[in-house]
């Protein structure tokens, strides 16, 4: 079960820190004495109307949820698909947005890019250093819809966390436990996690906020040796500076240990009847060469991963512009230990690496409205990925086929640096036309691998415009196009010099991704009884120039690209309250891709699509909500998804590989919440949830079950 308590004070107290933000306000204001926003995400048109999916807010948030990492929020939302290990964001966790993974995602932290350079173990976006406790809304762009994020093709997710400069003090303590029960009735065995986090903010002399920040969490492993603890640290301090100037900087520190999933078979000598069947899902990196059997790696192996982020931001408001300034920079130390499968008191392999050295990031804009009728906004950026080599610090050469590669960690990697401007504008014609044209440049430096090309350089144009036309009362259509570019990530550049090299592969080229997407909505006049609002929306992609990473080739894999990959499908959402109390809401997606052009992948012969994603899925729930803030709730949601296929065994050899089936599932959920207590400086509440109330047996990722019923409980205390 679980508990967690929040307490507020009017006093200042010395805690620790939220997730470091460059957010001084939740929403802009007009009076140029109070704190301007910065945690913005896209330019958008006061007048347009968003979808219900596109903003997470707190009543979604708050609930009690089974996942820890802000990933399992997005579950329900149509157009997204979860590929996780673990509910709380093990390795191999992956979000695809319409059907695009995230390293054609853009996922930011208020506003600051999250994805790293994804190599030496790490991951391009680590779900599990961004626990839920800290998140006050997410926003999410599906496609290219603002020139302001380049590198994209699948969109945006923006996860803002909860920061106020001009709210009163306020300490907020967590404490939670949940119980994951058997995930078949014959079952005995369950997993237990804790979560703490302490949290405070305080406004100093009305010229700054202090925010601080503590957490830490601990999980049991449900999959064999997949045990998870994680502490996180730090502050941020905002101020208002003269000349009408704001500034804010911020650190934040998260060390995490996890240990390695292990392969638990009923069929094996070394079977652990405590843990579901799973095949191995381990992850590190760079890949090992082990020679298998009793020379592998078992229980007890784990990695250490301490990540910093350092947030800088700096904004002036001049007569009718406002400029921001952004920067960050982050920094990763990984430590990997493999002990044996046989004896687990022998270290067979210690690996440091560092997939990120002093990765930075910098951003300029400037906003701009002339009248009711014209608001541009434009700027620049700059990205630049880092990371060392990995040093070994102890070997059992006997385990490997192939001696692990050792390096100077003292050795900074330039990976690539990336350059950008754009220009977005949204202009309105009368009251019922508005357009969003935008434009922007991407510049791009890859370092090479060969010995005739030093760098590698692309560069592209991306132009996009959209419409809106408001068509009758309550209704739009709106009409988005754009011609994007998606550059080589880290490893696909590294390996594609470093991994097995066919002589008639054609040079590496940034992927081009042209898209359009049509949508109607509708929204209820106010009645008396009933309000909401419906939608669906289709689109189309065309991705030249994909590029694709087989494994199986020596050494280690090719990449390469393919002519083209399509991508198309449509989601249809709808929400409804009555008496504004009662709430449904609902959603459909139906999703299709078909690849061409591929000529290194065996697998061609089995299908032409990327056959990771369900064709249907979709997400229904009835929920009573009181009209106060401290009133009871209660609902019940379905989320539930059509079967799929993934391909297993290699791609790089004849009749190696095959189409494993995954079987569709519908996985209910149960919640509410129930005031204990409420009085004009004090209120208590009672929350819980129950997860796979009917216990369902499915899998987001090939051979890994997720959880069977899961209980959740939470106690939040204000005063």
């Amino acid at each position: 079960m679980g508990i967690r308590l929040v307490v507020k004070t009017s006093t200042a107290s010395v805690c620790l820190a939220a997730v470091c933000s460059v957010a001084f306000a939740d929403e802009p204001v007009s009076d140029s004495s109070q704190v301007q926003d910065l945690e913005k995400m896209v330019v958008r048109s006061q007048r347009e109307k968003m979808f219900a999916s596109d903003i997470l807010d707190s009543t979604v948030i708050s609930r009690p949820y089974d996942s820890k990492s802000v990933d399992g929020l997005l579950a329900e939302l149509p157009g997204i698909d979860l590929r996780r290990s673990s509910p709380a964001a093990g390795k191999g966790t992956g979000v695809f947005i319409r059907g695009l993974d995230e390293s054609r995602s853009l996922i930011l932290l208020n506003g600051r890019p999250l994805n790293g350079a994804g190599v030496m173990g790490g991951e391009y976006v680590d779900w599990a250093l961004l626990p839920t406790a800290e998140v006050k809304k997410i926003e999410v762009l599906r496609g290219v819809k603002s020139a302001e994020y380049g590198n994209t093709a699948g969109g945006v997710i923006n996860i803002i966390t909860r920061r106020d400069m001009t709210a009163p003090s306020t300490t907020k303590i967590n404490a939670s436990y949940g119980i994951v029960g058997p995930q078949h009735a014959e079952d005995a065995y369950e997993n237990r996690a804790t979560e703490l986090s302490v949290m405070h903010h305080a406004n100093i002399l009305s010229a700054a906020a202090l925010d601080l920040f503590a957490g830490f969490g601990q999980g049991e492993p449900f999959l064999r040796n997949n045990y998870y603890e994680r502490t996180a640290f730090g502050g941020e301090l905002s101020l208002k500076l003269p000349w009408e100037l704001r500034a804010s900087v911020g650190v934040n520190n998260t060390l995490q240990r996890r240990g390695f999933a292990i392969a638990n078979s009923k069929t094996a000598s070394n079977y652990d009847p405590d843990c579901p069947e799973s095949k191995e899902y381990a992850g590190g990196g760079p890949g090992l060469s082990w020679k298998g059997g009793n020379y592998y790696f078992g229980d007890r192996s784990y990695w250490n991963n301490l990540r910093t982020q350092i947030d800088f931001s700096l904004q002036k408001e001049l007569p009718g512009v406002l400029i921001t300034v952004l920067g960050h920079i982050n920094d990763q130390d990984r430590t990997e230990y493999f002990y044996a499968i046989r004896d687990t008191n022998l270290l067979v392999l210690e690996r440091f690496a560092k997939p990120e050295d002093n990765t930075w990031g910098w951003n300029i804009t400037a906003q701009q409205s002339i009248g009711d009728a014209f608001t541009f906004k434009y700027g620049g950026e700059g990205n630049g990925l880092r990371y060392s080599q990995s040093d070994i610090r102890t070997c059992d050469t006997t385990y490997f086929r192939f001696q692990p590669t050792d390096g100077d960690p003292s050795e900074t990697v330039k990976a690539a640096d990336r350059y950008g401007a754009f220009v977005q504008s949204f202009l309105k014609f009368g009251k019922r036309i508005e357009a969003s044209p935008g434009i922007r440049y991407d510049y791009y430096l890859g370092a090479g691998r060969d010995t005739i090309v030093d760098e590698m350089k692309f560069h592209g144009v991306s132009p996009n415009a959209g419409l809106t036309v408001k068509t009758w009362k309550g209704g739009e259509i709106a009409l988005q196009g754009a011609y994007a570019h998606r550059f080589p990530t880290c490893p696909e550049l590294y390996w594609y010099y470093g991994g097995y090299r066919p002589v008639d592969r054609r040079d590496l080229a940034p992927e081009r991704a042209a898209q359009a997407e049509l949508g109607l909505s509708h929204t209820l006049a106010a009645m008396a009884f009933i309000g909401g609002s419906a939608g669906v929306r289709g689109y189309y992609y065309r991705v030249s120039d994909y590029i694709r990473t087989i494994f199986g080739y020596q050494p280690s894999r090719l990449i390469y690209n393919i002519d083209k990959v399509t991508l198309a499908g449509f989601e249809a959402e709808a929400s409804f309250a009555f008496w504004n109390v009662l709430h449904l809401r609902g959603n459909y997606t139906y999703q299709r891709t078909e690849k061409s052009g591929d000529t290194y992948d065996s697998s061609m012969v089995l299908t032409t699509g990327l056959p990771e994603l369900p064709k249907h899925k979709g997400n229904v729930a009835i929920e009573y909500r009181g009209k106060g803030e401290n009133e009871a709730t209660a609902g019940l949601s379905m989320r539930c998804s059509g079967e799929r296929e993934v391909i297993t065994g290699s791609s790089a050899k004849g009749n190696a590989t095959k189409l494993e089936h995954i079987d569709g599932f519908a996985a209910f959920r149960l919640y509410g919440s129930v005031p204990l207590w409420s009085k004009e400086n004090f209120s208590a509440k009672l929350k819980a949830g129950i997860d796979n109330l009917f216990n369902a047996d499915y899998s987001e990722f090939p051979g890994i079950p997720m959880p069977g019923i899961t209980g959740t409980a939470a106690v939040e205390v204000n005063f």
